[in-house]
């Protein structure tokens, strides 16, 4: 199956305070301060995971990052597909400063975010192949099991039947079973190769989840669907400064 890899040059991350969390108690060692910080930029779209948080401002600080893979990575936390892949949250924890300290008047320092390149994957006459697995090794790679649906699985609450017909012939749903994290997800072409306008959807969480795209009109017969994967991991170190962080 040929495959093809998007890359582009990218401007830097945008980071800003989400949220400040502050969990003092009467055990000193228990008093945790939860840092969350918003990121944005299309270099976020490209990225799956966070780790190594460093402070230089304020200095000598040990950061925790919550729950991280076997080399310290943890999830970022997003809001939803489409454009919302751009924003993302990450948080980060650090002791809580004195009762006395109502602020930080700088915090600084720089966290990695892992990024991965998008390989397209084609699956030609996609609408044909419904209910057909399809196979690959990228998908076997990252833990996954991919399919053609009916269209009516990623929308359950449809019942009219006009509506039902339409979808059936304007609508491409894939399921991703397994590790689904790091879907991204798929794009409709025609067979010269360009772009159809669509609406994007999904359905399912956790280890099953569907993705659908609608056009407004029926879909040729001949209709490419491409699905987009992650490779090649990179790690990137972004930097960031934040001043009058308040504490609560």
């Amino acid at each position: 199956m040929l495959t093809s890899e998007v890359r582009a040059q990218l401007p830097p991350v945008a980071v800003s305070l989400k949220q400040v969390v502050d969990t003092r108690s009467s055990d000193v060692n228990e008093s945790r301060l939860n840092i969350t910080l918003k990121i944005e930029g299309e270099l976020v779209a490209q990225a799956f995971e966070y780790g190594t948080v460093e402070l230089q401002e304020p200095s000598n600080v040990v950061v925790k990052i919550g729950l991280t893979d076997e080399k310290g990575y943890a999830p970022l936390k997003r809001g939803g597909f489409g454009d919302k892949l751009s924003e993302a949250l990450l948080s980060f924890e650090l002791a809580s400063p004195l009762r006395n300290q109502s602020a930080f008047p700088l915090l600084v320092g720089a966290f990695k975010l892992k990024t991965y390149r998008q390989q397209l994957i084609p699956v030609e006459n996609v609408l044909a192949r419904r209910n057909e697995t399809l196979r690959d090794p990228l998908f076997e790679a990252h833990g996954m099991k991919v399919r053609i649906v009916d269209p009516r699985q990623a929308f359950p609450g449809l019942t009219d039947e006009a509506e039902v017909a339409k979808l059936l012939t304007s609508s491409v749903a894939i399921e991703f079973t397994g590790e689904t994290k790091k879907v991204r997800s798929f794009i409709l072409e025609t067979l010269e190769g360009k772009p159809i306008r669509t609406f994007a959807g999904s359905f399912g969480a956790g280890r099953t989840l569907i993705l659908s795209q609608r056009a407004s009109e029926p879909l040729s017969v001949d209709v490419v669907a491409k699905i987009l994967i992650p490779v090649a991991p990179e790690e990137i170190s972004v930097p960031f400064k934040l001043e009058n962080v308040v504490l609560p």
